[in-house]
C-alpha cells in the first residue's frame, strides 16, 4: 500500500494504515510477535466493549437496520468505548462523518 502514497503526501510513506494485521499488505502481523525489520511494530487488535456493542446494536435497530456511522474512543487496552452515531444512511451506504473525531479515536460503520 505504501507504494501508492505520493512522495509529497504529508504522511511518511512508512506510516501504518488500517487496523494492524487486518490489511494483508500493511506489514503488521495480526496477533503475532514475529516482526521483521525495525520499521514494523506490533499492533494488538481493536475490540468492542460489551457496552459499545449494545449501544451500536440499539442505534442500528433505531435506524431500521440501515447503515450507521459511529465515532468512538479507543482506550489504552485498545477497546472501543462510548460510540456515538454521527450519520445514518440507507441499506447500501452511509456518509463518513468524522468532523468531531478525537485523536486516537475510531470511525466505525455497519454493513446491513
Amino acid at each position: 500500500m505504501s507504494s501508492e502514497i505520493p512522495e509529497d503526501f504529508p504522511v511518511p510513506r512508512e506510516a501504518p494504515f488500517g487496523l494492524g494485521g487486518l490489511d494483508t499488505d500493511d506489514g503488521v502481523s495480526h496477533g503475532s510477535n514475529d516482526l521483521e525489520g525495525p520499521e514494523k511494530t506490533f499492533a494488538a487488535p481493536v475490540s468492542l466493549s460489551a457496552e459499545a456493542a449494545r449501544a451500536m446494536s440499539a442505534e442500528i435497530s433505531r435506524a431500521g437496520g440501515r447503515e450507521v456511522c459511529f465515532l468512538a474512543d479507543v482506550d489504552e487496552r485498545r477497546v472501543v468505548q462510548d460510540p456515538r452515531a454521527v450519520a445514518r444512511g440507507n441499506f447500501e451506504a452511509v456518509l463518513v462523518a468524522a468532523r468531531d473525531s478525537k485523536e486516537g479515536g475510531i470511525m466505525l460503520h455497519n454493513h446491513p
